[in-house]
This record gives C-alpha cells, sequence and structure tokens, in this order.
C-alpha cells in the first residue's frame, strides 16, 4: 500500500490550564468567601462573613486572631505596598509589618459596608461606600473617602451611586456609576471621561479595572476597553463571550479577566477563552485577583478556586492519563470509569463501574499501547499491552460459547456498579458476564486485534489468532451476526444482508456494512484464512456492500447518534491500512474523506488522525495538536454552561444542533472520541471520573503517523 506523505507538528511545551478547589469543609473554613486579596510576600488572603483567613499555601487558616475586624464581616480587601487593608461592614482596618490599625464607627472616617478600595498612584487610598447598601441613617453623607497617609477625608463629588473605582493613570482614581465614567483627584476635583461608546438604552456599568496602559470597564451589555486613550467597545459579535460582565480585573501580564454569572473569561494573545461554573469556577463568581504567573484566585459563592496555567508537552500529558488509567481506572485490566464517592474530595477515590462498553474501551487503550509499544519497545509498555489483551480474551473466555465476547465481566462479591442488562452466570463459578453484546463492542475489538498483531507484543500471537479466529468463525457462519447464548443475533451486532436490506434494518445499512467488511478484511489479516476473504468478497460482489459505503457513512454536522460515527472511524482504520485493491482503495478513500470533511469542524483527533493516516488533502496536524492541549486534565462530569454565551452564532432550523460550530475542547461538557460536540450545555454532578483511553489512543496514534514530533 502506498503510504501518504506526511506533515507533523512539534510537541512544544504548552500552558496547561488547570484549577484547584478549596470548599468549605476542604481547606477552607466557610464558602462565604466575598473579597481576596495577593500581597507582596505572595501571601493570599480572605474575606468572608465573619473572618479573616490566610491560605498557607495547602490550607485556608483563619487569621488575625481576636482582632474584631477580623471577626466581623469583610466585604473588600486590597493588598497595596507593605500593607493589607480590609474593608468591614463597619470601617476600615490596616496590617502592616504585624500591627494593626482600624477607623471604626466615627465620623472622619468611612463606615457603613466598605465595598471596595483602591490605591492610587500618588499614594492615596481610596475607600467606596455604595449608597443603596445604606439601609439605615447613614453616619456621614459621603459615599467616597480618601486617605493621605494620616488622615482620612471624605470626597464630597457630584456622580450619584458609584459602582466601582480603581487607580486612574496618571494620579486619582476613576469610577463609575450607572452610565458613567468620572476622574477624581485628592484636590476634590471631578471631571467625566469623554470619548466612551454609548451604551445601549438601559445598560449600566457594573465593574472597572487599570493597569499601566489599560481601563477595562464592565457593563450589563458589554465590556469597554481604553486601550492608549482609544475606547472601544466589545460586545459577542466581537467574540467577547458573555455580555452581561458583573467584574473584571487586568492581570500583570496584561491579560483581561471578566466574571458573568456563571463563568469567568481570560482574553490573552488575541483570543478569548471561557471558563464555566462547575467546571472551572466554584459557583457564581465574586471576586477576581490574577496572579503574578498568568493565573487568577477567584472567589465564588461555593469556594476559592485557583485558575492556573502548567507548562508541560502532550508526552507529559498523555503520561498523565496513562497513570489515571493503570492506577484508578483499571479493573481487571479493563480500563473503566471511577464513580467517586465525593465530587469534591476525588482523591478519596469511588467505585469502578462495569460499562456496555467496556470492551470497546479497553480495546482503544490497547490499541494505544500496541502504537506506544511499537515505538519504544519498553517492556513496561509490552507489559500494559499484554495485560490490556488479556482483559479483551477474558472477555470471550468467560461466557462459554466460542467466539462470544461479553460486554463486560464482574467477579462475584467484588464492589463494582454493574447497570442493567443481560447477567449471566460463567462457567468459571467465580464470575458474571454480560450478554447481548453490541456492535460497539466488536468494532472496539477488531480495532484493537489490528493493532495488537501488527505493533504489539509478538508474545500474544498465537492466542490473537486463535481468537480472532472464533469470533469471526462465530460471526461467518451465522451468517454474518453475533449470535447470542440462545443462538439468535443480539439487538444491535448485525450485518446480515436480509437484515441491512429490510426496513428495520435501514437506518444501519451503511455503517454496519463498513463493520463486517473491516471485521473480515482484519480476520483475514490475522488469520490468513481464505475463508474470511471469501465472505469479504461475498459481500462486496453479491450483495452490494461496496454501494453501501460509498459517499461515506456518517451522520450530518450535529445528528444524533454521534457515537455511531466513532465506530465508523473505528472500523475505517483498518480497512484502510489493509486494503491493496486500487479500485476498492479509491472507493474507500473518497468515502472516509467525505465522513472527514463532515465531522472536521468537531476537532476529533482520533478521526483527523485515521483520515490523516491515508490523506493529506486538508488535513492539519497543528489543529489536531491544539485539540489535545484543549482536552482538560480534569476528565470529570462537572457541569458546563454556554448556552447563555453571546458570542456563539445560532443555527436555524437544524434539529441536531444549536450553533454553528462546537466549542473548544476546555469549554465543552465532558466527552471522549463518542460524543456530540454540539451539545454545549452539562449538568453533570462531577462524580463520573473518565478514564482517559480517548487520549493515550489518539496520542500514539498521532506518534506513530508522524503527525507528532
Amino acid at each position: 500500500m502506498t503510504m501518504a506523505r506526511r506533515s507533523s507538528a512539534a510537541d512544544t511545551p504548552y500552558a496547561q490550564d488547570w484549577v484547584d478547589f478549596y470548599y468549605c469543609g476542604d481547606g477552607l473554613p466557610t464558602p462565604s468567601v466575598h473579597a481576596l486579596a495577593l500581597t507582596g510576600d505572595g501571601a493570599l488572603w480572605g474575606g468572608g462573613t465573619f473572618n479573616l483567613l490566610r491560605f498557607d499555601g495547602s490550607q485556608w487558616r483563619a487569621a488575625g486572631g481576636d482582632q474584631p475586624q477580623c471577626t466581623t464581616a469583610i466585604v473588600s480587601l486590597l493588598a497595596a505596598g507593605d500593607s493589607l487593608w480590609i474593608g468591614t461592614e463597619i470601617g476600615v482596618a490596616r496590617y502592616r509589618n504585624g500591627e494593626w490599625t482600624r477607623w471604626w464607627m466615627a465620623p472622619s472616617a468611612p463606615t457603613r459596608s466598605v465595598r471596595q478600595l483602591a490605591m492610587a498612584g500618588d499614594g492615596d487610598l481610596w475607600a467606596l461606600i455604595h449608597r443603596h447598601d445604606a439601609f439605615e441613617d447613614r453616619l456621614t453623607p459621603w459615599d467616597l473617602w480618601r486617605f493621605d497617609g494620616a488622615d482620612w477625608a471624605p470626597c464630597d463629588h457630584p456622580e450619584p451611586n458609584l459602582r466601582a473605582i480603581a487607580p486612574a493613570p496618571g494620579g486619582g482614581i476613576l469610577a463609575v456609576n450607572d452610565r458613567e465614567v468620572v476622574r477624581l483627584d485628592k484636590h476634590g476635583r471631578c471631571e467625566p471621561v469623554g470619548g466612551l461608546p454609548q451604551l445601549q438604552p438601559g445598560a449600566r456599568y457594573t465593574s472597572l479595572a487599570t493597569s499601566a496602559s489599560l481601563t477595562a470597564i464592565g457593563s450589563s451589555a458589554g465590556l469597554v476597553l481604553i486601550d492608549d486613550g482609544a475606547a472601544r467597545v466589545l460586545t459577542g459579535k466581537q467574540g467577547l463571550p458573555v455580555e452581561d460582565v458583573t467584574g473584571v480585573a487586568v492581570g500583570p501580564d496584561g491579560a483581561i479577566w471578566i466574571a458573568d454569572a456563571r463563568g469567568i473569561a481570560r482574553h490573552f494573545d488575541g483570543r478569548w477563552r471561557y471558563y464555566s461554573a462547575g467546571r472551572w469556577i466554584a459557583g457564581s463568581p465574586r471576586a477576581l485577583v490574577p496572579d503574578p504567573s498568568g493565573g487568577v484566585w477567584v472567589a465564588a459563592s461555593e469556594g476559592v478556586c485557583h485558575l492556573r496555567f502548567k507548562s508541560m508537552t502532550l508526552a507529559e500529558k498523555e503520561r498523565f492519563f496513562e497513570q489515571v488509567c493503570a492506577t484508578r481506572c483499571d479493573r481487571h485490566g479493563f480500563v473503566v470509569p471511577l464513580i467517586l464517592f465525593d465530587p469534591r474530595k476525588p482523591q478519596e477515590g469511588g467505585v469502578p463501574a462495569a460499562t456496555d462498553n467496556d470492551g470497546l474501551h479497553t480495546g482503544e487503550y490497547l490499541a494505544g499501547a500496541d502504537l506506544r509499544y511499537a515505538l519504544t519497545s519498553s517492556p513496561d509498555d509490552a507489559r500494559r499491552a499484554r495485560e490490556a489483551f488479556a482483559a479483551i480474551a477474558m472477555l470471550e473466555s468467560k461466557t462459554g460459547l466460542p467466539g462470544f465476547p461479553a460486554r463486560a465481566l464482574i467477579r462475584k462479591g467484588e464492589v463494582v456498579l454493574g447497570g442493567s442488562g443481560e447477567w449471566h452466570e460463567s462457567p468459571d463459578p467465580e464470575w458474571l458476564w454480560k450478554g447481548d453484546t453490541s456492535s460497539d463492542e466488536i468494532d472496539g475489538h477488531y480495532f484493537a486485534y489490528y493493532t495488537h498483531y501488527r505493533y504489539g507484543p509478538q508474545e500474544d500471537r498465537e492466542e490473537l489468532k486463535a481468537l480472532v479466529t472464533r469470533i469471526s468463525d462465530r460471526i461467518l457462519d451465522a451468517p454474518y451476526f453475533l449470535p447470542d447464548y440462545d443462538g439468535k443475533p443480539t439487538r444491535w451486532a448485525r450485518w446480515e444482508p436480509p437484515f441491512l436490506y429490510s426496513p428495520e434494518g435501514a437506518a444501519q445499512r451503511r455503517l454496519n456494512s463498513l463493520e463486517i467488511l473491516s471485521y473480515l478484511k482484519v480476520a483475514h489479516y490475522i488469520t490468513g484464512e481464505e475463508r474470511f476473504h471469501a465472505g469479504y468478497r461475498d459481500l462486496l460482489d453479491n450483495h452490494g456492500y461496496l454501494e453501501n459505503v460509498r459517499g461515506g457513512v456518517c451522520l450530518d454536522l450535529g445528528g444524533d447518534p454521534q457515537f455511531d460515527d466513532h465506530l465508523a472511524f473505528l472500523a475505517w482504520y483498518p480497512l484502510l491500512q489493509l486494503e491493496d485493491d486500487p479500485d476498492l482503495r479509491a472507493v474507500y478513500f473518497e468515502a472516509v474523506r467525505a465522513d472527514w470533511e463532515r465531522q472536521r469542524l468537531e476537532s476529533n483527533v482520533m478521526f483527523d488522525y485515521i483520515y490523516g493516516a491515508t490523506a493529506q488533502r486538508g488535513f492539519r496536524p497543528a489543529a489536531c495538536i491544539q485539540a489535545l492541549r484543549d482536552i482538560p486534565l480534569d476528565l470529570t462530569n462537572k457541569a458546563v454552561h454556554n448556552l447563555h454565551r453571546s458570542d456563539l452564532k445560532r443555527v436555524r432550523g437544524h434539529k441536531g444542533r444549536l450553533f454553528h460550530r462546537p466549542l473548544r475542547w476546555n469549554e465543552r461538557p465532558l466527552a471522549d472520541w463518542e460524543g456530540n460536540y454540539y451539545h454545549i450545555e452539562g449538568r453533570g454532578d462531577g462524580r463520573h471520573l473518565l478514564h482517559g483511553a480517548h487520549f493515550v489512543m489518539a496520542y500514539w496514534l498521532g506518534r506513530l503517523h508522524g503527525f507528532i514530533e
């Protein structure tokens, strides 16, 4: 077979997003943290409902002892120079060089819920008290105060209902109310900032942040940026993920952070990324504090989290997922999901699952292990490949039915979530096996049989030949379906012409035709038995199966079920690698190209690499590298919120998808290569831990075929 010319992309270090969560009872005394500050010594401080907290690098602890300002409601925090400033419901306090000073309940100082503190460039401290927060008669008529280092003085300004303040470039501060932005200085001068775009009717300013050259103003209708004197407004049309901005911050690296009720977004290197509450943020955001390394600390309604960026390579990421497979999601050699006891404490473990697709996913893991071994020849890699194959082989040996692999196996007495379905006693009295095995499973098996025979350790070859012979004989003799324990076809493992050409089987005709052609091709390759090649030619020459796959077998964009497309590409890979007939290859190539074109917007790396292993046209290795980088390290099914976003283009009149294209992997709900990526909202509870075998397989597929340097 003539291989296509390869192009590759380098696996250089990149910034992998990661988040650390701190919940009540998990190092955080209370979830009610409203304010955060990072002092110059690197200490992180938090202000809660009844306490001041300090993070020591691993745990949150109460700080300030019995100081009264540390035991009342803390509303705002500010780190400035060598001082930590604290705004409480009854005044301001300062912690400097181990000593406390406070200004409370006095006409000469700010009182009543000090909502925000800001340090101007000239060293003056400003304190904001929102007027609408004073439900009783206020002790003073002023909502803005200035501290010059010795005394507090009120600022008598004409602007009503100030909402936020920030240092102004050149001295003084900027302040916003509902519709205006003003500059105030220490002399009491107040002047409007001109040249700003008009907010749409009904919109209001909500938040404010500044840096040396940038002013960012959040509003209920977008983000206003003033950069080097030029002002512009960003909305969804300009790529802003959300328009109802509730908070804004500017990091030391120039990154812009914004918050809305359902998450936060970061703008860096010319692009926005949205981090949803649930997967990335512990509830609704309340405060943003960028850190010196480019990450951000977020106080939210359910806890505090640190979104940060780890420098790593894809090779390191693959080792991370390999460890998850080997140490957390290994059950008798099967790669399975783990159902966590507590989603907020994943380190405490969980209960492994026995799923309908244990054979499919373990087969994908086995393929990855085989491809890795082909490149490394490592004894450890050989061991993992052989262990996975032993598990796959056991699915068939424990049923007592030659050539019939179970969906799953459970050892009697083990703690496992087995689910519903057909469970049977094994001839081995220690085991139970699950029947009604589907084509999903057989696809995963034959995909792995092919890679294990071609690339895996040689020690398993004879056992593999015998196993493939038994399963292929059972299918061929049926003929062309998988007989269950009762001799009847299982529900989905049906490839016989009478069924596929019936009204009942019409919907499965294209995919199932591809599957059986692929199985028989693999069986002939591994066993050398001519009867499997004869069955292959029979379906092509006498039953029109070539026409069934012509033009591709996959669904339209966003159609359900998307896992059928996943099964198609598993079947395409060995068929495309093994077929030498130029006429058949031409049909197969055009079919897989059509399938890939239907899926290419999805950034499904497995699909891309299987297509790229045969073709070059349109395939972009660099896009696959980026997709692999975007996949989160956290593979739990946490909630993801995206339907409210303003940057997504909706598709009208399409029943399978709501939006023009899928989101990036780090913004999607939890998925492997079989998900529908046009479903952009996830309602998970974080208890389901996916194993990561899909990443391991795709990474080594890319390495073996030269797409990853």
